[in-house]
């Protein structure tokens, strides 16, 4: 699972709100969303789109449903 960190931006960097448990010099990429009760939905998707997180749908043996699973339209 990916951590959200909440941080300030002050005076040119980003300062983490509580401690950060990340390796030394661990590269990582910002996604800057103004600090709200819930993530956008959008952002997530971006997120999704954007990252590794979901790959391992595109795995054969994940696709557990069939058409029969579903209601009928």
């Amino acid at each position: 699972m990916t951590p959200l960190i909440p941080a300030t931006y002050e005076h040119g960097a980003f300062k983490p709100l509580a401690p950060v448990k990340l390796p030394e010099h661990l590269r990582v990429i910002l996604v800057v969303a103004p600090s709200q009760d819930d993530v956008p939905t959008l952002l997530i998707d971006r997120l999704a789109e954007q990252s590794e997180s979901f790959v391992f749908l595109n795995d054969p043996r994940e696709d557990l449903y069939t058409p029969a699973d579903g209601e009928s339209c």
